[in-house]
C-alpha cells in the first residue's frame, strides 16, 4: 500500500540511537562529520523499515560520485543563507548531505525527537539531483530555511503557525496576520480528525481508513498491521496487496494534484465502491485471528509505551470502547474508529465553512526564505517554483497557471497538509516575489 510522496517534507524521529562519540553543539544544531551522517541515517533507515515492516532504501556511502554535486550545489545556497542570514548562521558551516536511493523527487531536514536535538545534515534523493539545477536549488533552500530556522523543532514549528480567516475578496500574506484564537479552535477541531483519517471522506470507501498522502494516522496503523500480520499462504493477503493499489490508483487519479481537490468520477463510483468491499474482506481473511488490541498496535508501530497509549486512548471515552473490543475482527476494530472521525469530521465540516480557514505555516515560511536567498545570490526567485511546476501533471499545470494569470486565488488544499496546495503555494511565491 503505497501513498503519493510530500513534496518536501521533515522526518521526526524518535529513536535510540548509537554514536561515535561525544557530539559538537553549536548554536543547538548537533554538528556531525560526513561519514557520521550517512551512518547516523542508516540507522533511521533500518529502525524505521523494522518499525513500519517496508524495506530500508540504499543509502549512498561518503564516496560516492554523486556527492560532489550535492556538495557544491548545498555550497553554494549556503552562501546564499550566510549572506542573507548572518545571524542565523554564526559559527556554522555547510550542512552535511545524505543521499538516497529513491525514485521520487525530495529533500528534507530531520529532528530526533529521542536526544531532542538537531543533527545537521539534510537528505536528498536521487532523484532530485537528476532535475533542472534552477529546481534543485530552489528545493535545498527551501530544506536549510528548515534547518536554520529549526522549523524541525515541533515547538518552534507550531511557534509559527498563525490562523485567520479570509473573505475570498481578499487574501493576505499569512506572515503579516495575529493569529486569530477562534479560527484556531475550528481548525484544530479538524485537523484532529483528519489526523486520523486523513482531510477527504470518500464515501465509496466507506470505513476503510484510506489516504492516499499517507498520512492519517489509521491509515499508517492499518498498513503496519498488515505488514506485521501478513500469511503468505493466506491468498487474501496477496489480494490485499493488488486490490490496495487498485483502490489508491483510483483516488490517485481522481486528485487534482495541482489542488489537493479529490473528486470521483461518476463512472468510477460504482467500480470503487464495489472494489473497496472486495478489499476489506481481503484483509478481514488475512487479519483473522489477529487479537484487535489496537493500544498495543499503536505502541508497536509508534514506539511509545503501552501504558502511555491506554492513558491517552482513556482521555478519549467516545473511543475507549472501540479500540479495547476484543471480540472484533481486527479490520472491524479499524472500521469503527475510522467511522467515528468520518461522522465527526462531516459533523465539523457541516457547521464550518473550512475553506475560509488560512494557517500560515512553517512549509510557508521555507518557500518565502527559498525566494530570499535565490534573490541574495542574483539567481531566478521562481527556482522553488520551477520544482513545484515539474510535480504537476501538464493539464493541472496549465490549468492552474491560467487561474493565477487571471488573478483567481487557487484552492488552498487540506488543512491538514502544512505546505498547502501546489497551485496555491505557486500563487503565493509570485505575489510574494512581486511584493520584495
Amino acid at each position: 500500500m503505497r501513498a503519493v510522496a510530500a513534496i518536501f517534507c521533515i522526518l521526526f524521529v524518535s529513536l535510540t540511537l548509537s554514536a561515535a562519540g561525544a557530539a559538537q553543539m553549536v548554536n543547538g544544531f548537533e554538528v556531525i562529520s560526513q561519514q557520521e551522517a550517512v551512518e547516523r541515517f542508516g540507522q533511521i533507515e533500518a529502525k524505521l523499515a523494522a518499525r513500519t515492516g517496508v524495506l530500508p532504501r540504499k543509502i549512498y556511502p561518503a564516496t560516492h560520485e554523486l556527492y560532489p554535486k550535492a556538495k557544491e550545489i548545498a555550497a553554494l545556497v549556503w552562501s546564499g543563507f550566510s549572506k542573507h542570514y548572518p545571524k542565523e548562521t554564526s559559527g556554522l558551516n555547510v550542512p552535511e548531505v545524505v543521499i538516497i536511493e529513491d525514485a521520487t523527487a525530495n529533500a528534507y531536514a530531520v529532528y530526533d525527537g529521542a536526544t531532542k536535538t538537531i543533527p545537521f545534515l539534510f537528505v536528498v534523493h536521487t532523484s532530485l539531483l537528476k532535475m533542472n539545477r534552477g529546481a534543485v536549488l530552489g528545493v535545498v533552500a527551501h530544506e536549510f530555511a528548515h534547518l536554520i530556522f529549526k522549523h524541525v523543532d515541533p515547538q518552534i514549528m507550531n511557534s509559527i503557525k498563525k490562523h485567520y480567516v479570509v473573505t475570498f475578496e481578499q487574501e493576505p500574506f499569512g506572515y503579516l496576520q495575529e493569529n486569530d484564537p477562534v479560527a484556531e479552535a475550528q481548525v484544530k477541531a479538524a485537523l484532529a480528525e483528519m489526523a486520523n483519517v486523513g482531510p477527504n471522506i470518500v464515501d465509496e470507501i466507506g470505513d476503510l481508513p484510506f489516504d492516499i498522502w499517507g498520512q492519517a494516522q489509521y491509515f499508517q496503523l492499518l498498513r503496519f498491521a498488515f505488514n506485521k500480520f501478513k500469511r503468505a499462504e493466506i491468498s487474501d493477503c496477496e489480494a490485499v496487496e493488488t486490490n490496495s493499489q487498485k483502490v489508491i490508483g483510483i483516488l490517485i487519479a481522481s486528485t487534482n494534484m495541482a489542488t489537493q481537490e479529490l473528486k470521483v468520477p461518476a463512472k468510477e463510483k460504482e467500480n470503487l465502491s464495489a472494489l473497496a468491499k472486495v478489499l476489506r474482506e481481503n484483509f478481514k481473511q488475512c487479519l483473522s485471528g489477529i487479537k484487535p488490541d489496537l493500544a498495543k498496535l499503536f505502541a508497536d508501530q509508534t514506539g511509545r509505551d503501552v501504558a502511555w497509549v491506554r492513558k491517552l486512548i482513556e482521555s478519549q471515552p467516545e473511543r475507549l470502547d472501540l479500540v479495547f473490543d476484543q471480540q472484533a475482527n481486527l479490520i472491524d476494530s479499524f472500521g469503527a474508529i475510522t467511522r467515528l472521525s468520518q461522522e465527526k469530521l462531516a459533523k465539523i465540516q457541516a457547521e464550518q465553512d473550512l475553506k475560509k480557514l488560512r494557517i500560515y505555516t512553517h512549509e510557508e515560511h521555507a518557500d518565502e526564505v527559498s525566494i530570499e536567498v535565490m534573490k541574495a545570490l542574483g539567481l531566478n526567485p521562481y527556482n522553488n517554483s520551477k520544482f513545484l511546476l515539474l510535480n504537476i501533471p501538464k493539464a493541472q499545470r496549465l490549468e492552474c497557471l491560467s487561474e493565477i494569470r487571471t488573478g483567481k486565488v487557487p484552492y488552498y488544499g487540506n488543512l491538514s497538509d502544512p505546505h498547502h496546495s501546489t497551485c496555491y503555494r505557486l500563487y503565493h511565491s509570485q505575489r510574494y516575489i512581486s511584493k520584495i
